[in-house]
């Protein structure tokens, strides 16, 4: 690096003799597109023209997910229950017989 900040690439030599530094080889011939030709979407000739599915023939849902399920119910049951209850027992014990008193002491 020079004072100035910027590199100095005098010491690079290219085949041409200029003074530019040399490029790298991006040669792509290499690579065989049918080994990557399913991830970019390109048909190849082993590849076969249906479509591949998941196998969805499991009859009903897991046990973990029977599970967690029954338990997020039972306890959206049990808030819900209970906020009825509150709600009941909160209106019954108010000491006014006006419904706007009643509601408000719940």
């Amino acid at each position: 690096m020079t004072d100035t900040g910027r590199y100095d690439h005098s010491d690079v030599s290219t085949s041409d003799g200029g003074s530019n530094p040399p490029l790298p080889n991006f040669d792509a011939s290499d690579i065989k597109l049918t080994t990557i030709a399913p991830a970019l979407g390109v048909p190849s000739a082993s590849h076969e023209s249906a479509p591949d599915y998941l196998d969805y023939d499991q009859k009903g849902r897991g046990v973990m997910v029977t599970m967690f399920a029954n338990a997020g119910m039972s306890y959206l049951l049990g808030i819900v229950g209970g906020g009825l209850y509150g709600l009941r027992e909160g209106l019954a014990h108010t000491p006014s017989t006006r419904f706007r008193v009643r509601l408000n002491s719940v």
